[in-house]
C-alpha cells in the first residue's frame, strides 16, 4: 500500500484535501484508491499506516495551511518513486519489426563507475545486446525508456543518446537470430 501512495503522490505532484470535510477527504482518497470503500474500516487504516510510514520516512512531506493538508513527495520520495519506475521498466517487443536498430551509446566519466554498471546492468535487463562496452543494441522503439533512465541517473544528451540505424554491417545476420527477427521492408 505503501508504494501505491507514494506512485500517487508521485503522479499528482501534490495533493491539497480540504481538511475541515470529512466526507470530502474520503472521496478524495475513493478517487486515488480504487480499492479504498467508504464504511471499511481495515481499508481506511490501511490507507493511514501507508502515510504514517512514509512520513516517518521521510518520503513524504504533510504541510497544514489553514484548512487544507498540502502532501508532497520530500527529494527522497521523488528518488524512490523513480527508482521504482525504473524497476517496472520494460520495452514491449512490437508484433512487425520496423527494419531499424536503435544504438544507444554512452559516455559516462570513470567518477561515476557506479551508475554506468548500474546502467550497464539494467540495459541487459531491458534486452539491449552489447556491441561495445558504451554501444549496446535494441531493435524495438525505446525513446520513453532511455528518457527515462536518463532523468534516474541525471545523464544529459551528451551522456546517453539514441541513434536509430537501418543496418549494423557484420553484426547485423547474428542480432536478427538473436532477437528472432525477419526484415519486412
Amino acid at each position: 500500500m505503501a508504494g501505491k501512495v507514494l506512485r500517487t503522490v508521485a503522479t499528482a505532484g501534490l495533493i491539497v484535501v480540504a481538511a475541515s470535510s470529512p466526507l470530502f477527504v474520503s472521496r478524495v482518497w475513493k478517487g486515488i484508491f480504487k480499492e479504498f470503500k467508504e464504511g471499511k474500516r481495515r481499508e481506511r487504516k490501511r490507507v493511514y499506516d501507508a502515510f504514517t510510514y512514509l512520513r516517518k520516512r521521510g518520503l513524504i512531506r504533510v504541510r497544514y495551511l489553514g484548512a487544507q493538508i498540502h502532501i508532497s513527495l520530500t527529494p527522497e520520495g521523488k528518488k524512490r518513486a523513480g527508482k521504482d519506475d525504473i524497476d517496472r521498466l520494460a520495452i514491449v517487443p512490437q508484433r512487425n519489426w520496423d527494419g531499424t536498430w536503435r544504438l544507444l551509446l554512452f559516455d559516462v566519466p570513470s567518477a561515476q563507475r557506479v551508475k554506468r554498471e548500474a546502467l550497464r546492468g539494467k540495459l541487459i535487463e531491458l534486452g539491449f545486446s552489447m556491441l561495445q562496452k558504451s554501444v549496446w543494441v535494441h531493435p524495438y522503439e525505446c525513446a520513453k525508456e532511455v528518457a527515462l533512465l536518463k532523468q534516474f541517473f541525471g545523464f544529459d544528451d551528451h551522456t546517453l543518446k539514441v541513434i536509430p540505424a537501418p543496418h549494423l554491417g557484420g553484426e547485423e545476420g547474428k542480432l536478427m537470430k538473436y532477437y528472432d527477427l525477419t526484415r519486412s521492408r
